[in-house]
């Protein structure tokens, strides 16, 4: 009996550090992400450069067009 209450016990705690251990991955797995995101904004500005274009107007964070103000003024 005390060799079932024993291994109930370490099945537990080896399922508490699976779950650590997933989060742990899920949080690396975010980072990935965002830093792929910065690779890909970089290579944009890059290529932009390369073209011999300034970026300027360009939302590096979406890839798209940044909202430019009405008076023109791009802040």
């Amino acid at each position: 009996m005390q060799s079932d209450y024993s291994t109930e016990i370490q099945l537990m705690h080896l399922e508490d550090q699976i779950n650590r251990m997933n989060l742990v991955l899920a949080d690396q797995g975010h980072h990935i992400d965002k830093l792929t995101g910065i690779i890909t904004s970089l290579k944009t500005r890059l290529k932009l450069l390369e073209e011999g274009s300034s970026g300027e107007g360009v939302n590096f964070d979406s890839g798209g067009p940044s909202e430019i103000p009405p008076d023109g003024v791009n802040r």
